[in-house]
């Protein structure tokens, strides 16, 4: 049994890479990146390079090949004993995508991590900033996509990952820091991770919801709250995992999305696909129909409109 600690991150977080603690206590885990190992921060710190000569070593460097690294890893998760994963962008996903649903078809473990995971990538520009892929994976079979809030989330979608058996996992995370908004209690956090869906914030007598996954549950959050000055009073819901949650008893998704709340919303800085099963309305989803752009981070949210004032004005205007 995997043990996690008790987090020491600072008020701002950089939520993304490798679970050393993971990586620490079993001598069998072991990966690497398509090239990418220092962007997706997923070497292992106590380790050197896995080469001809020094095979005890953990850190695999796949090399600008995608797929190749993804059947690699299916054959290595074949062997028993072995718990392995592999990182790139999201948006390199694509060349991945018939080896994990290879994984997912042989019901292999495999854990994909996917770093600068929206259109905050920012600079790197439209080629970079993936859209339509998170879609992609939530509607493969036996695929779990676990995308965190904040370090906290990433260390339980870890965890949750590392102890799965028959089902390969995706890892979806950002590229920006994150504050710290989930449970600091780490038992409690990996209850409500393994769960999918679970309340992170709510007003008194609310009576309207919003859902958001990964870097924009924190948007979400201060949506809220800014409502609440034009009382109207919401309840936010972490989505880490679609499939996850819609795994849970009927008792349990009712507690959380009550059928009787009709006025729903989803933020998420990705295609909007799939998110009306939630809001009931697609016209209530804050996804991204189009390519991103190159510019500063927070301005390419703001042309696109993913913040506060633009949010509150589209839900006020709905009324």
């Amino acid at each position: 049994m995997i043990k996690f600690f008790s987090s020491k991150q600072s008020d701002k977080v950089y939520a993304v890479g490798l679970s050393q603690e993971i990586a620490a206590q079993d001598p069998l885990f072991i990966g690497g990146s398509a090239d990418l190992s220092c962007s997706n921060n997923t070497i292992i710190k106590t380790d050197g390079k896995f080469v001809i000569d020094s095979d005890e070593q953990r850190n695999i460097f796949f090399g600008v090949r995608e797929f190749a690294m993804g059947a690699i890893l299916n054959g290595m998760a074949l062997h028993s004993g072995l718990n392995v994963y592999g990182s790139t962008f999201m948006v390199f996903s694509d060349y991945l995508k018939p080896a994990i649903r290879l994984s997912s078809l042989m019901s292999l473990p495999v854990t994909y991590v996917f770093t600068h995971d929206s259109i905050a990538v920012g600079e790197d520009g439209p080629t970079h900033q993936p859209v339509e892929q998170l879609a992609m994976f939530r509607s493969m079979p036996n695929c779990n996509v676990i995308r965190p809030c904040d370090a906290n989330e990433t260390q339980a979608a870890w965890k949750y990952a590392y102890e799965s058996t028959k089902t390969p996992t995706i890892l979806a995370l950002t590229r920006q820091n994150l504050k710290q908004i989930s449970e600091k209690d780490i038992d409690k956090n990996y209850e409500n991770l393994k769960r999918g869906a679970y309340v992170i914030y709510e007003a008194e007598k609310w009576d309207r919801i919003i859902i958001a996954t990964g870097s924009e549950v924190e948007l979400a959050i201060e949506v809220a709250v800014e409502l609440k000055k034009f009382d109207i009073n919401c309840r936010v819901v972490s989505m880490p995992s679609q499939e996850l949650f819609d795994a849970q008893p009927k008792e349990y998704k009712e507690e959380i999305l009550p059928t009787t709340v009709i006025n729903r919303y989803a933020i998420e800085m990705l295609s909007p696909f799939g998110w009306e099963k939630y809001t009931f309305n697609s016209n209530n989803v804050f996804g991204i129909n189009r390519f991103g752009m190159s510019g500063n981070v927070n301005d390419v949210k703001d042309a696109l409109n993913y913040n506060v004032k633009s949010i509150v004005d589209s839900i006020i205007q709905g009324n």
